[in-house]
Protein backbone atom coordinates (compact mmCIF):
# COMPACT_ATOMS: atom_id res chain seq x y z
CA UNK A 1 0.00 0.00 0.00
CA UNK A 2 3.19 2.23 0.54
CA UNK A 3 4.15 1.91 -2.66
CA UNK A 4 1.04 2.53 -4.04
CA UNK A 5 1.05 5.96 -2.16
CA UNK A 6 4.49 6.73 -3.20
CA UNK A 7 3.62 6.36 -7.06
CA UNK A 8 0.40 8.75 -6.66
CA UNK A 9 2.43 10.90 -4.77
CA UNK A 10 4.79 10.91 -7.63
CA UNK A 11 2.19 11.80 -10.38
CA UNK A 12 1.09 14.54 -8.55
CA UNK A 13 4.59 15.79 -8.12
CA UNK A 14 5.06 15.16 -11.84
CA UNK A 15 1.77 17.39 -12.52
CA UNK A 16 3.14 20.40 -9.65
CA UNK A 17 6.35 20.26 -12.01
CA UNK A 18 5.15 19.93 -15.41
CA UNK A 19 2.90 23.36 -14.75
CA UNK A 20 5.85 25.02 -12.96
CA UNK A 21 7.79 24.48 -16.18
CA UNK A 22 5.25 25.64 -18.39
CA UNK A 23 4.14 28.58 -16.56
CA UNK A 24 7.92 29.52 -16.54
CA UNK A 25 8.66 28.61 -20.16
CA UNK A 26 9.42 32.09 -21.06
CA UNK A 27 11.07 34.11 -18.09
CA UNK A 28 13.84 34.71 -15.67
CA UNK A 29 12.82 31.61 -13.75
CA UNK A 30 13.35 29.06 -16.36
CA UNK A 31 16.45 27.95 -16.04
CA UNK A 32 15.80 27.06 -12.06
CA UNK A 33 12.34 25.58 -12.24
CA UNK A 34 13.84 23.45 -15.56
CA UNK A 35 16.94 22.23 -13.81
CA UNK A 36 14.58 21.40 -10.61
CA UNK A 37 12.61 18.98 -12.93
CA UNK A 38 15.25 17.12 -13.99
CA UNK A 39 16.96 16.72 -10.75
CA UNK A 40 13.28 15.44 -9.32
CA UNK A 41 12.91 12.88 -12.26
CA UNK A 42 16.10 11.57 -11.14
CA UNK A 43 15.07 11.16 -8.10
CA UNK A 44 11.59 9.81 -8.90
CA UNK A 45 11.14 8.59 -12.41
CA UNK A 46 10.83 4.84 -11.06
CA UNK A 47 7.74 5.70 -9.70
CA UNK A 48 6.19 6.80 -13.08
CA UNK A 49 4.82 4.56 -15.84
CA UNK A 50 6.92 4.86 -18.79
CA UNK A 51 4.87 7.11 -20.49
CA UNK A 52 4.25 9.63 -18.08
CA UNK A 53 8.16 9.29 -17.36
CA UNK A 54 9.29 9.30 -20.74
CA UNK A 55 6.91 12.62 -21.25
CA UNK A 56 8.07 14.51 -18.37
CA UNK A 57 11.99 14.17 -19.46
CA UNK A 58 10.99 14.55 -22.75
CA UNK A 59 8.93 17.90 -21.95
CA UNK A 60 12.27 19.61 -19.87
CA UNK A 61 14.24 18.92 -23.08
CA UNK A 62 11.74 20.13 -25.36
CA UNK A 63 10.82 23.32 -23.53
CA UNK A 64 14.95 23.88 -23.88
CA UNK A 65 14.99 23.22 -27.46
CA UNK A 66 11.87 25.19 -28.30
CA UNK A 67 13.10 28.26 -26.57
CA UNK A 68 16.37 28.05 -28.64
CA UNK A 69 14.78 27.90 -31.69
CA UNK A 70 12.35 31.10 -30.90
CA UNK A 71 15.71 33.08 -29.67
CA UNK A 72 17.85 31.69 -32.84
CA UNK A 73 15.35 31.55 -35.22
CA UNK A 74 12.44 34.09 -34.55
CA UNK A 75 10.65 34.44 -38.12
CA UNK A 76 11.58 31.51 -39.78
CA UNK A 77 8.60 30.18 -41.71
CA UNK A 78 10.09 26.80 -42.21
CA UNK A 79 10.16 26.68 -38.00
CA UNK A 80 7.12 27.56 -37.19
CA UNK A 81 4.85 24.14 -37.99
CA UNK A 82 8.40 22.50 -35.49
CA UNK A 83 7.01 25.26 -32.41
CA UNK A 84 3.28 24.56 -32.55
CA UNK A 85 3.94 20.55 -32.59
CA UNK A 86 6.38 21.19 -29.63
CA UNK A 87 4.08 23.70 -28.07
CA UNK A 88 1.43 21.12 -27.93
CA UNK A 89 2.82 18.22 -26.83
CA UNK A 90 4.27 20.43 -23.87
CA UNK A 91 0.63 21.33 -23.67
CA UNK A 92 -0.71 18.22 -23.23
CA UNK A 93 1.70 16.48 -21.01
CA UNK A 94 -0.61 16.86 -17.92
CA UNK A 95 -3.26 14.83 -19.62
CA UNK A 96 -0.17 11.79 -20.26
CA UNK A 97 0.20 12.28 -16.56
CA UNK A 98 -3.27 12.09 -15.46
CA UNK A 99 -4.55 9.65 -17.77
CA UNK A 100 -1.36 7.01 -16.55
CA UNK A 101 -2.28 8.03 -12.64
CA UNK A 102 -5.49 6.98 -13.87
CA UNK A 103 -7.06 10.53 -12.93
CA UNK A 104 -9.90 12.39 -15.65
CA UNK A 105 -7.76 14.58 -18.16
CA UNK A 106 -7.35 17.83 -17.62
CA UNK A 107 -10.20 20.12 -19.32
CA UNK A 108 -9.41 23.13 -21.76
CA UNK A 109 -10.84 25.40 -18.74
CA UNK A 110 -8.21 24.06 -16.46
CA UNK A 111 -5.24 24.60 -18.81
CA UNK A 112 -6.54 27.95 -19.70
CA UNK A 113 -6.44 28.64 -16.02
CA UNK A 114 -3.26 27.28 -15.64
CA UNK A 115 -1.73 29.34 -18.79
CA UNK A 116 -3.23 32.64 -17.49
CA UNK A 117 -1.54 32.48 -13.90
CA UNK A 118 2.14 32.14 -15.85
Amino acid sequence: MAALDRRLQAYQEAYTNWVLLITNLRNEKFENVSQECREWWNRNCIYLGPEARNAFIKTVNLSYHLLEIEKTYPKNVELNERIKETTLFLLNVGNIIAKEAELPPIGKEELDFILKTA
